[in-house]
């Protein structure tokens, strides 16, 4: 139950972080409603629950997650997360940088993500756009179900390489 004035409502990485097991409850930001890892961190998250995080922050996002790092998510959950009505994007994960040079990757595996809402791809969106940026994402054994999106895109927007396998992705 945390806010913050501008990024990261629960917790700011700005080196490697492993977060594992616990919860990112009902936090509160511009951007990054629980969690914000900064550009080019190597950041793991295990057996973690996030729920009803909010991005309050129009063309912004990141309901739980806003990374511009390494992200390795594993037998975790996501409900309940935000991203601006709006204009946000991202209500559960919003992966990717726009400054130059940044090495950007999202890794899911064995994890739901249900009931996020957005205005724009309310699961997840991966892809940087900085000069010189790579952004890589795999989504393993994971469910991407019932996200709600009031724009365009519904539960993914990516757009760079990425690789499903084995996921469920219903009822968005």
């Amino acid at each position: 139950h945390n806010t913050a004035a501008f990024l990261g409502g629960g917790a700011v990485t700005g080196a490697a972080v492993t977060v594992t097991g616990g919860e990112f409850d009902s936090n509160n930001a511009f951007g990054a409603g629980g969690l914000l890892v900064g550009d080019s961190q190597v950041a793991s998250v295990t057996g973690t629950s996030f729920t009803n995080n909010t991005s309050t922050g129009a063309n912004f996002g990141g309901g739980a997650i806003l990374s511009g790092g390494q992200l390795a998510v594993k037998d975790s959950t996501f409900t309940g997360n935000t991203a601006d009505g709006s204009s946000g994007a991202g209500g559960a994960i919003y992966s990717g940088s726009t400054n130059d040079n940044v090495t950007t990757s999202l890794k899911i595996d064995s994890s739901l993500i249900s009931g996020n809402d957005a205005f724009s791809a309310a699961a997840i969106v991966a892809g940087s756009n900085g000069t010189g940026s790579t952004n890589k994402t795999s989504i393993n054994n994971s469910t991407i179900t019932g996200n709600a999106s009031t724009g365009a895109i519904g539960a993914l927007e990516l757009f760079q390489q990425t690789s499903i396998t084995g996921s469920t992705i219903t009822d968005n």
